[in-house]
């Protein structure tokens, strides 16, 4: 990925790892399954991968992020359900890794 280019997250890239340079967009798009919702997606390290918008809506949650410096961040957001804690449906945790690097990308 080059400067000014957009990584863009889903629901599928539970676990993955990517790769971006110094400037980069990272937007994360989340559905949340019925009877459920998405907390706001967040950065583990602000000054690698800032967030810049993020919204939460009965049908997901999304957010963007912006690469500052090079680094790791991992994002992260969990899925609630909507009967917590009455019902003991367990919550999901969503997350992925972030590397930020000066560099081009393998």
């Amino acid at each position: 990925m080059t400067t000014g280019e957009v990584a863009t997250l889903t629901n599928g890239s539970r676990g993955s790892t990517t790769y971006v340079r110094v400037d980069a967009v990272v937007e994360v798009t989340l559905t949340a399954d019925p009877g459920y919702t998405f907390s706001a997606p967040s950065s583990s390290d602000q000054s690698v991968l800032r967030t810049t918008t993020s919204t939460q809506t009965a049908a997901g949650a999304t957010a963007e992020f912006r690469a500052l410096q090079p680094g790791n961040a991992a994002i992260s957001a969990t899925e609630n359900p909507t009967c917590l804690p009455l019902c003991g449906l367990p919550s999901r945790l969503w997350g992925a890794t972030i590397v930020v690097t000066p560099h081009p990308v393998p």
